[in-house]
């Protein structure tokens, strides 16, 4: 007999466990709370981004023509100046100095022309030595005018307008041509700025005129501008090594003023035609600088997708491969989902 209610106790124990685990794979898992993104079209290229400032549409560089030490620059910038106005002066003594030596290279040549003319009057030099003697008092006359012509002792304004930039201070060597100050016209007062920011070789060579772009500024940090392209370089800086882009902004903020620090987007028309989908970097997981894996959410259900990355934009990651209308992807939370699980939505 005890061996009897052993044999039933086993195989009741047996019936009640298998009850047990036929109840508990029947229970639903709690459902994952996440939070959701739609999926947006954007442009199949990236942005080329530049930095540079706001600047007025028309400057005026301001040089010597000649070479000298800056005795005294007049003016700061900011400052409204007048046509003809005296802006910056070079040392006299170094211009007089130019000068008085050209003349008397040019005294020395007319005096060995003379001499020439009188030997070869009584037959002592050749034709050749004769012309030869000629030709160099006619490239003294021509250096002492130059030299002359040069000797620009004080750098006075081409018309109205605001110095925007003092780039030398007094007592400084300037070189021939050498820009001193810039100066822009008061045709800014009604608002014509652009924007000038340098690109590299290879971003320049994507730019084409007329393309648009949309700008920001440090003094404006909530807004954006639109600004369309309207200058290209074909020249590198000898100092930054890059091409200069000017844009023109389509609208401006009432306190703009030239000199606010910036960035410009630059849509490539080519790359404004076609479109990518674009989601937020949150959606992505397990991902490689250009696989990586996110979740798309189907009728309530966290489906796994391996996508590939094209680029990176700001906040979102550019796919290569164009996800369906009206996706929407997981953001938090993705990292505890598996593949089919249900998912709760939570704002």
């Amino acid at each position: 007999m005890p061996v009897l209610i052993t044999a039933m106790g086993l195989l009741l124990s047996g019936c009640t466990q298998g009850s047990s685990e036929e109840k508990f794979s029947t229970l639903e898992r709690p459902l994952q709370r996440v939070r959701v993104a739609a999926v947006e079209t954007g442009p199949a290229h990236p942005a080329i981004v530049i930095n540079g400032r706001l600047a007025p549409s028309i400057e005026t560089q301001l040089s010597f023509r000649n070479e000298g030490t800056l005795r005294s620059v007049e003016v700061r910038p900011g400052e409204k100046v007048h046509a003809g106005q005296i802006l910056a002066t070079l040392d006299s003594a170094d211009l007089s100095a130019g000068i008085r030596k050209a003349r008397e290279v040019l005294e020395q040549s007319r005096r060995n022309r003379s001499r020439a003319e009188d030997l070869y009057a009584r037959q002592l030099i050749s034709r050749q030595a004769l012309e030869d003697s000629r030709t160099s008092e006619a490239v003294a006359i021509a250096d002492l005018t130059s030299t002359a012509h040069r000797a620009q002792s004080t750098l006075r304004a081409p018309s109205d307008g605001i110095v925007q930039q003092r780039l030398v201070e007094p007592g400084e060597t300037v070189t021939s041509g050498e820009v001193v100050l810039v100066l822009s016209q008061h045709q800014n007062d009604r608002g014509d700025f652009v924007f000038r920011g340098g690109a590299t070789e290879q971003e320049v060579l994507q730019v084409h005129l007329n393309d648009t772009a949309s700008l920001s500024f440090d003094a404006f940090p909530k807004q954006t501008f639109s600004g369309r392209v309207r200058e290209i370089s074909t020249t590198r800086d000898a100092l930054s090594g890059s091409y200069e882009i000017a844009i023109t902004l389509l609208g401006l903020a009432p306190r703009m003023v030239p000199g606010m620090i910036g960035r410009a987007e630059i849509m490539p028309a080519p790359g404004a035609q076609a479109t990518r989908s674009y989601v937020p970097l949150t959606a992505i997981i397990e991902g490689t600088q250009h696989q990586a894996h996110l979740f798309l959410l189907t009728e309530g259900i966290a489906r796994r997708q391996s996508v590939s990355i094209a680029f990176l934009r700001g906040a979102d990651a550019a796919l290569s491969d164009p996800l369906p209308s009206g996706s929407r992807v997981i953001t938090d939370g993705a990292e505890f989902l598996s593949d089919g699980q249900r998912v709760v939505i939570v704002r």
